[in-house]
């Protein structure tokens, strides 16, 4: 049985066996020709697969920044109307403490340079004095007195308009705190 079988294949291989070997010249580059057709269609079908696959991920990416987009705009309408918020209450703030930015900005400009044209005349007249002293030899003078209340008030009135523009400075610092804190949320911070 098993002969038969194998005399079964052999006639019928041995049959296109010797038609291969006859006819190779035209099998040959048949077979070659079947095997790029094979590859080409295979290209082909994996290039659709990535054109779709790509497509499908554009629809995404469209889908998602129009998702984002409509985000951002109700964030930045948030953002926009807490921002007005707080600066109505920084507003506020300035009005409750009876401060005027430009007023307090005069008295502090006013107050160093007063300070300033003050030590530097001092210091001036101090180093005079003391060089006359020296040259003349006399001993240290003492010092004037007479002068503590004008000195005392000029120097609370200082330390009031010190106050007044660090309380300017403290509202524009926590206006600017709000800002930054709304601005993290709305786009994020890292």
């Amino acid at each position: 049985m098993f002969s038969a079988a194998l005399l079964a294949l052999k006639l019928a291989f041995g049959g296109i066996g010797k038609f291969c070997l006859a006819y190779w010249r035209i099998i040959l580059p048949l077979l070659m020709l079947g095997y790029c057709l094979h590859l080409y269609f295979a290209q082909v079908s994996r290039a659709d697969t990535a054109e779709l696959a790509l497509s499908v991920l554009k629809a995404d990416i469209a889908e998602a920044t129009k998702n984002r987009e409509a985000e951002n705009a109700v964030k930045k309408v948030q953002a926009a109307a807490k921002d007005k918020i707080d600066t109505a209450i920084a507003q506020a703030e300035l009005n409750r403490l009876s401060l005027n930015r430009a007023r307090e900005t005069k008295n502090i400009k006013d107050q160093y340079e007063a300070s300033n044209n003050s030590t530097k005349l001092n210091f001036t007249e101090r180093l005079r004095l003391d060089a006359e002293r020296y040259r003349l030899g006399l001993s240290e003078s003492i010092s004037n007195t007479s002068g503590s209340t004008e000195g005392e008030r000029e120097c609370n009135a200082a330390y009031l308009t010190l106050e007044r523009a660090c309380q300017i400075t403290t509202v524009d610092f926590n206006r600017c705190r709000a800002w930054a804190d709304n601005v993290c949320l709305t786009v994020g911070c890292e």
